[in-house]
């Protein structure tokens, strides 16, 4: 008979994950391995004549938000650190990359959500070139070259 427990049990050591700002581990470290346990799609400030804020993620347990992708940087960033919460900014322009790639509650980037599908073999293809494409400018943008 197997174990529910097992599920309930982690399994900490070599288990790829994150620290609080997205860099890679591979032990558990108490005070630096983080889990992000998100929503998708956060969304902060007025639209529509109702306003949105992260508390309410917070208030439900959360601490990352995937951001709405297209609101602005300077508003997502400030309602993330005002919340506490991480955030990964979707589909974001070189100068959204520039202004959150030093942020301490910045997880990461949304660059595409599923690169590997689409309709043809032909479109995989491409999709994951672009994808490639766009995480080596982020990358390029988030760690200039020593001059």
């Amino acid at each position: 008979m197997e174990s529910m427990g097992a599920v309930q049990a982690p399994y900490p050591d070599g288990v790829p994950h994150t620290d609080r700002q997205g860099r890679p581990l591979f032990a558990y470290d108490a005070g630096t391995s983080f889990l992000p346990i998100g929503l998708y799609h956060g969304v902060t400030g007025t639209f529509g004549g109702r306003s949105y804020a992260f508390d309410v993620a917070v208030q439900s347990g959360h601490n990352t938000v995937v951001a709405w992708g297209g609101l602005d940087s300077a508003t997502v960033l400030d309602a993330a650190r005002r919340a506490g919460l991480r955030v990964i900014m979707s589909l974001p322009k070189d100068d959204t990359v520039l202004a959150a790639r030093d942020h301490p509650n910045v997880l990461g980037f949304d660059i595409d959500h599923e690169p590997s599908i689409a309709r043809t073999p032909g479109d995989v293809e491409r999709r994951l070139r672009q994808f490639e494409d766009r995480r080596k400018q982020i990358r390029a943008i988030r760690n200039p070259a020593p001059r």
